[in-house]
């Protein structure tokens, strides 16, 4: 009942057309490149066709937390490099645009909410608060760990 009424929703986001451009920043010079101007059907698409995760970040504007990450630790080359090569990266405004019904969906009630979620939205980690680089990596391993056994058992 659960995967029903979340496969509903993302749906939902899928019709209502959400774009990540409106509550995505735009790709920076070096770390994280997140992606703009795509909806998050789109997103989804893009993972699937690329066998990858999507790494969201929820934020907003007046959280601290938030801001550090920003300029610790989502700028930091090294990071950068492996979440642009093992993950399609979106951040989401929790209060602007469509990041409050995105929010809601995914159940966000704390910031920084860090999600990697599979092609169809499931969340397959799950961070609520600040972390650092080596934590972020960490949390990022375990994700990609969760998504080849979840490929693994699908495949029986």
């Amino acid at each position: 009942m659960r995967l029903i009424l979340f496969t509903s929703m993302i749906l939902g986001l899928t019709l209502f057309g959400c774009k990540s451009s409106d509550i995505a920043k735009a790709p920076q010079q070096k770390g994280i490149n997140f992606k703009m101007d795509k909806e998050f059907a789109n997103v989804l698409e893009q993972a699937k066709a690329e066998n990858k995760l999507v790494f969201i970040d929820f934020y907003a504007d007046w959280c601290m937390p938030c801001k550090m990450m920003e300029r610790d630790v989502f700028s930091d080359e090294e990071i950068g490099e492996f979440f642009n090569r093992e993950f399609i990266n979106i951040k989401v405004d929790t209060e602007k645009d469509n990041g409050p019904d995105m929010a809601a969906i995914f159940g966000v009630h704390a910031l920084p909410t860090l999600l990697f979620v599979d092609e169809i939205g499931r969340v397959v980690e799950r961070q609520e608060g600040a972390v650092y680089h080596s934590d972020l990596q960490s949390i990022a391993k375990k994700a990609l760990s969760q998504k080849a056994t979840m490929t693994y058992l699908n495949q029986y």
